[in-house]
């Protein structure tokens, strides 16, 4: 084998091996942050949660609440600009009210649209199982400063491509912030959502 040859070779080993340490440290974050809810096991002993958040889209502020039922069902209530836009997974089936678009009644979602609220139905969130549901989880730089908070900052890609900015305090591993760009064909919108209470 040739210098050149084994350089390459060394080349390969050294990317696999940072690859390899990147990946054990999201999991490890991953670990602290379940464990930081309880465990695995309580959380999957949870059957419905309401979770109530912040979000501001293209600058303007509004608040979202979150109705869960294991495995996947879910409704969605974003109350912004004096309206509330609401939209659903009934476990087969994506839906939207959007009033803001003239749409009051409920009406089906199909594509990329749909295949983002299906995503959000997850109920366990989307860091717990993320391989088995077809993302990637990276972590994005090292530690980050929100406010006076320090967090780990991990970017998690959907198999729809939705990418969300999963922001983990370093100190309680919880989520502080939350930031989710979602690509789809008729839209582009970038959503910063800041989780306020959990259930």
């Amino acid at each position: 084998m040739t210098a050149r040859h084994l350089a390459v070779v060394a080349g390969l080993i050294a990317s696999i091996s940072v690859a390899i340490t990147a990946q054990n440290a999201v999991d490890d974050l991953i670990a602290k942050n379940i464990a930081a809810k309880g465990g695995l096991e309580k959380l999957k002993s949870i059957q419905s949660m309401k979770q109530i958040s912040t979000m501001t889209t293209q600058g303007v502020d509004a608040t979202i609440t979150v109705y869960s039922k294991r495995p996947n069902l879910q409704r969605q209530e974003v109350k912004i600009a004096g309206q509330t836009v609401t939209n659903g997974f009934d476990g087969e089936v994506s839906w939207i009210i959007n009033p803001l678009s003239g749409m009051n009644r409920a009406i089906v979602v199909t594509g990329p649209q749909a295949d983002i609220i299906r995503e959000q139905a997850a109920f366990d969130g989307p860091l717990v199982d993320y391989l088995a549901r077809g993302s990637k989880v990276l972590l994005s730089g090292g530690v980050e400063t929100i406010g006076d908070r320090k967090v780990q900052h991990l970017q998690v890609i959907a198999r729809t491509q939705q990418t969300q900015h999963i922001y983990l305090d370093a100190e309680t591993n919880l989520e502080t912030r939350i930031v989710s760009t979602r690509t789809a064909e008729s839209s582009n919108r970038n959503c910063r959502t800041t989780v306020k209470s959990r259930a």
